[in-house]
């Protein structure tokens, strides 16, 4: 016999469907009770795991005017962004490892980069050390950005060094390429070529020679002083909030679970 497909057709999977949404108001009671014990079971099982502090220590740049011009913005912030950088650079990461061996702390790179992060404020960089014991991140925080600061004061005076080589090598070369019709400054015409070929030579010899000693800073800006931090009294709550959200969720999903299993059973 031909269908008739003017008929409406039944579809148990359809049929399934709006059933499993039509909930009556007993089923909205379970599912409510279900999110809210496992989100306080999740909110309660927070406090079991072992509390995290975060410290914080700083270091705040010094702008240093020169002769050169103004420093642009460009310039200022390349230049704090780098110093941000310079936190995990391997002479300070090393020099911080060095230190906590022999407080009795074994403290790997890998360690350091979970612990710890940098964050930029205005024309401070700030070293946020996470740790179970708040002395220890308030120590290793204080001990970072201690390190740094002296290692940008010793690196200091090469950078100023190797700015005079770069401007000098700059002089140099635009005296080798004048443009046609162009007349010698007397920067230029006060030399001889073998002054020139030694002058040359010299502001090169710096550059290489000083190499990482500058740690790429540069003459204008330099690390003033830097902030220990302090003991922090309170553990931070960073994953409480999200454990809970979780709970619910997963209380949300096995209600849904026995919903199903129930209406595949009815």
């Amino acid at each position: 016999m031909k269908k008739d497909f003017t008929e409406t057709q039944s579809n148990d999977r359809t049929n399934l469907k709006f059933n499993f949404l039509k909930k009556t108001s007993k089923d909205w009671f379970v599912l409510f009770i279900c999110i809210v014990i496992f989100a306080l079971l999740a909110y309660g099982f927070s406090f079991l795991k072992k509390p995290i502090f975060e410290a914080h220590a700083s270091v705040t740049t010094n702008i240093h005017l020169h002769k050169e011009g103004p420093v642009t913005e460009f310039m200022l912030d390349s230049q704090v962004n780098h110093i941000g950088d310079l936190f995990f650079t391997p002479y300070i990461t090393g020099e911080l490892i060095a230190q906590e061996a022999k407080a009795g702390l074994d403290l790997t790179l890998e360690d350091m980069k979970k612990m710890g992060q940098v964050e930029r404020r205005m024309l401070a960089s700030l070293i946020k050390v996470r740790h179970e014991n708040p002395e220890i991140a308030a120590r290793i925080a204080t001990n970072w950005a201690k390190i740094l600061k002296e290692a940008a004061e010793t690196a200091y005076p090469y950078a100023v060094e190797a700015s005079g080589a770069k401007n000098t090598l700059i002089l140099l070369q635009n005296c080798a390429n004048l443009n046609e019709g162009v007349t010698l400054d007397a920067f230029c015409s006060s030399m001889t070529k073998a002054e020139y070929d030694q002058a040359l030579s010299e502001a090169e010899s710096i550059l290489v020679e000083l190499g990482d000693k500058t740690l790429g800073l540069s003459e204008y800006l330099n690390i003033s002083h830097y902030e220990p931090a302090s003991v922090p009294a309170k553990p931070v709550s960073y994953s409480r909030g999200s454990m809970t959200l979780a709970g619910a969720a997963l209380g949300m999903l096995i209600a849904f679970a026995y919903f199903l299993f129930r209406e595949n059973n009815a």
